[in-house]
């Protein structure tokens, strides 16, 4: 009888432990997953406006150097489409590379969110963990 009190006990203590512990990895994939969204949300303005600057400033000095009288006002023209097409492109760069880093990530953490819980699941191959893919069984008490 005591034994079976004991095990009862353990099985008790253990599965508050259990809980909780899932509880905890539920809350840091969604603050990750949060995190990765804004990754990609920035990454998509910056690419969007970066892209459109740099189209805009290119045909301006398309403009500037193809007109016929450009005088003082065109060169003042041409150096500020220069700085607008430079400085869309530096936001088109990095603006991509936040964005494809925040859609896979996001895609990474919602899979994993949507996978917690009792059952079998699978779990892809990640690049910073390749040894953790595949048939996992979970459970929470």
């Amino acid at each position: 009888m005591k034994k079976l009190i004991i095990t009862f006990l353990t099985l008790i203590f253990m599965s508050g432990f259990f809980s909780a512990s899932a509880q905890q990895d539920t809350v840091m994939l969604k603050i990750k997953y949060e995190k990765f969204k804004s990754w990609k949300k920035t990454g998509k303005i910056l690419t969007l406006t970066g892209g459109a600057l740099a189209v805009v400033g290119t045909g301006l000095i398309v403009w500037a150097v193809t007109a016929d009288d450009p005088g003082i006002e065109g060169d003042s023209f041409m150096v500020l489409s220069s700085i607008a097409c430079g400085g869309g492109t530096l936001m088109l760069i990095p603006g991509a590379i936040y964005w494809g880093i925040g859609n896979s990530k996001t895609r990474e953490y919602k899979l994993r969110l949507e996978n917690m819980g009792t059952g079998v699941y699978y779990q892809p191959k990640t690049i910073y963990a390749p040894q953790s893919a595949g048939i996992v069984l979970a459970y929470r008490f």
